[in-house]
């Protein structure tokens, strides 16, 4: 899976793969988030996600109050949109990773 050819998987407990919801429910859809949140039983401040497409990842779960990231590469990494549609948070690649989410972890809310 992507976690696994990223070699980021020790960075996290546990890891959703968006597709694995169904096309039904791709993103923009927060369908999927939704049952991970109650799964998980957070809030969606402490839920962080991760993409690189503006067109369709971050405008929906900003609403909610979600982090969010985007890592410039591959083929979405020039394009430009407004701040509302954006990620939370930028990084040129995955190195960049670690500090965002160490960040993160220090804004979790207090029943996480």
């Amino acid at each position: 899976n992507k976690v696994d050819a990223l070699g980021i998987g020790p960075l996290f407990k546990r890891v959703f793969i968006t597709h694995r919801f169904g096309i039904q429910h791709a993103k923009p859809s927060t369908h999927c988030f939704e049952l991970i949140k109650k799964a998980e039983g957070c809030d969606w401040q402490d839920m962080l996600y991760i993409g690189d497409n503006p067109a369709n990842d971050f405008v929906n779960l900003n609403k909610l109050g979600m982090q969010t990231v985007r890592v410039l590469t591959g083929v979405h990494r020039d394009v430009q949109v407004p701040p509302a549609v954006d990620a939370t948070n930028t990084i040129q690649t995955l190195v960049g990773l670690s500090p965002t989410l160490e960040e993160s972890a220090s804004r979790l809310s207090p029943n996480s």
